[in-house]
């Protein structure tokens, strides 16, 4: 096997040096290392009405207070100031609702900046497919939890939403893209036995992979609800499902198919899916990894605790470095919430990044 050199540049050189730092930046819960984690949510205003989330519930009148086009370029450029190469993740509610997304991309690409977003697939009509073919970004991720239309459209609370995710990959999924397909997928109990067919598909489909997100309480809703699972349609507490259906998809896994999840990862699910508000063992370095920054610049290193600062009113590296920061990070180091096994919170071994950067499947 060749090395691929080509593949380890400088966004990755500069996550996994980070990465490295992070083990000792979160014993003393210190701001020395820079986030190797970042998010720019457009909007947290969403069109469809899945029932586990409450992003839908959003007033439309919540976009006055969005980050306008020319606040959001001013930040990328604080940002690719101060970190350099780096990826963003533009997330949302649903990112296509702001249209201003393709000349925030097409920012992003001539600083330097990689780009990856994550949607439902239900904004994007020919004309955005053709301008999508032309933007210059690394990743398009579609939220898809069945291939049954039907069920998946049950989990979105809008008819037609699976087949609007199949025309648009159908579209973009062209011999010689220059980005990334995947596959954002729920991991539920009620689901479970299907998701190896799922991802059967995605290899059959020749995307680039598919990534699980534990059911967890609603999206957007601050006001956890202890034992909230007992009331969800869409929690399974069968063990053996679970048990039969984890040690598939890590056989499959093991096996080289395209599941972006780390076999750690999948573990500490299963044991979540099998006692969901049981002790979690699973460090949370979100205090030292991750700047999550809101439609409105509130930035948050922690999604459901308090914000530490706000993009307008202040350089992100400041915040990062602010006493109050500081005050978080003790917070969320003292933390036990289960969130900190969900993909955008859960740190992937450094061996494992190395691993797939200079080795990729």
């Amino acid at each position: 096997m060749s090395v691929n050199l080509g593949a380890f540049n400088a966004v990755n050189l500069g996550k996994l040096l980070r990465r490295s730092l992070e083990p000792v930046a979160y014993r003393f819960d210190s701001a020395f290392v820079k986030p190797s984690n970042i998010t720019l949510s457009l909007t947290n205003r969403c069109n469809l009405r899945c029932p586990t989330c409450a992003y839908w519930k959003t007033p439309n009148e919540a976009k006055d207070t969005e980050l306008t086009l020319e606040e959001m370029v001013r930040l990328l450029g604080q940002l690719r100031e101060w970190l350099g190469p780096f990826m963003l993740g533009l997330t949302g509610g649903e990112p296509f609702l702001r249209p201003e997304i393709f000349d925030l991309l097409d920012e992003a690409a001539r600083l330097g900046i990689s780009t990856t977003t994550v949607n439902n697939g239900s904004l994007l009509p020919p004309r955005r497919i053709e301008r999508l073919k032309q933007t210059p970004i690394h990743l398009v991720s579609f939220s898809l939890n069945h291939l049954d239309p039907e069920r998946h459209d049950e989990t979105r609370g809008v008819a037609g939403s699976a087949q609007k995710i199949f025309d648009a990959i159908d579209q973009l999924n062209y011999p010689g893209r220059q980005f990334r397909i995947t596959l954002s997928t729920l991991l539920m109990g009620t689901t479970i036995d299907h998701l190896p067919d799922m991802v059967r598909w995605v290899r059959d489909k020749e995307l680039d992979g598919i990534t699980f997100q534990i059911l967890y309480f609603e999206s957007g809703n601050d006001d956890y609800v202890p034992g909230w699972y007992k009331s969800s349609p869409f929690w399974d507490d069968d063990a053996d499902k679970i048990n039969r259906g984890m040690d598939t998809l890590i056989g499959l896994k093991r096996q080289g198919l395209p599941i972006s999840n780390s076999i750690a990862q999948m573990e500490a699910m299963r044991g979540y899916l099998l006692d969901p508000e049981g002790p979690q063992t699973v460090p949370c370095k979100v205090g030292v990894a991750n700047m999550d920054i809101e439609p409105d610049g509130a930035v948050r290193l922690c999604d459901v605790m308090e914000a530490v600062g706000n993009v307008r009113e202040a350089h992100p590296r400041d915040i990062w470095e602010s006493a109050l920061a500081a005050e978080r990070r003790r917070q969320i180091h003292g933390c036990g919430a289960a969130c900190r096994i969900k993909t955008c919170n859960f740190r992937q071994p450094v061996f494992s990044l190395v691993k797939g950067q200079l080795f990729p499947p």
